[in-house]
């Protein structure tokens, strides 16, 4: 709208919110309705525009703005106001960090809005541009539940690597997520053993953060302990030398360094850990739950420790 139109609205005392309405474009429109929730508005100008659904605006389209929002009656009215030869494009454009809508449901964890895009189509291997399915994705939230609901989709493939080539359970793992490991032991063949393109294992990814509780859980799946935690990564490390690294680094100086011994027994006997200063072991326990929660794609956050993450 031209400087003089605007001049001309302020001079018949239009209010200021009305001029910046009608100084927005369609678009302009179309995001703040979605991002306010405002259905009716939203359908004022979408049908006295026939706007386009599928238009991309900052990267997104409408549909991944209203999924974003966790608005899911404009989530419907989106998709129903579109034409159905149009409608795989909805569904499936991406974003730039590679997430559909679907992506950006799952990393909100809203369970209602994905199971309705899947029932209206929306393709379930899928993968971002770190090579995350939504099923990783959701290991690597810590939600048992909606783990348990993707799991139970028809078609939907469980054993997809991202581009680390790590898989669901790698990802489970790497943020300590014993339930959810729980839950992919008993019902997939998922290894703990297999290796990631660093050579890393299930083991591996566990000691880096600390787990000492799933690296506990997880060695009473196998007979020969010792020779687990002996099995190398892509860096000739154990087990055992990731946890002696890790626990070496948080020893006050005035601690005798920590022998891989202490290690084992600490594995054996949860309550003889190496003598590091306990008060720097436990704010290391409760730093590792703040660790940013990734799905694959190192370019941007996803989901934090039990808390949902809108992105930036």
């Amino acid at each position: 709208m031209g400087n003089y139109i605007i001049k001309g609205l302020h001079a018949i005392g239009l209010p200021e919110t009305t001029i910046k309405f009608f100084s927005q474009t369609t678009q302009d429109k179309i995001a703040n309705a979605i991002i306010n929730g405002d259905l009716d508005l939203l359908q004022q100008i979408s049908q006295s525009t026939n706007y386009n659904f599928t238009s991309i605006f900052q990267g997104e389209n409408s549909l991944m703005l209203a999924v974003r929002m966790n608005q899911l009656a404009i989530v419907k009215y989106v998709i129903d106001s579109t034409d159905e030869n149009q409608l795989t494009t909805l569904l499936e454009d991406k974003n730039p960090q590679g997430d559909t809508s679907l992506m950006i449901a799952t990393i909100n964890q809203n369970i209602e809005i994905i199971q309705y895009l899947i029932s209206v189509g929306a393709k379930v291997n899928t993968k971002e541009n770190g090579g995350a399915s939504i099923f990783i994705a959701a290991c690597a939230s810590g939600n048992i539940e909606l783990v348990q609901v993707l799991f139970n989709v028809p078609g939907i493939n469980i054993y997809l690597k991202n581009n680390e080539g790590q898989t669901a359970i790698h990802r489970a793992c790497y943020y300590g997520e014993i339930e959810i490991v729980r839950f992919l032991l008993k019902n997939t063949k998922l290894s703990l053993l297999s290796k990631d393109k660093l050579g890393n294992n299930c083991f591996h990814l566990a000691a880096k953060h600390f787990y000492m509780t799933l690296i506990r859980y997880m060695l009473k799946k196998f007979k020969k302990h010792n020779q687990v935690l002996q099995i190398t990564n892509g860096d000739n490390q154990s087990t055992l030398d990731i946890l002696l690294e890790q626990f070496n680094k948080i020893k006050e100086e005035s601690y005798l360094p920590v022998e891989i011994n202490q290690i084992e027994e600490y594995i054996k006997n949860k309550d003889m850990p190496p003598e590091i200063n306990q008060l720097t072991h436990k704010q290391r326990e409760q730093q590792k739950k703040q660790i940013t929660r990734n799905t694959g794609n190192k370019k941007r956050k996803t989901v934090l420790y039990k808390q949902n993450l809108k992105l930036q």
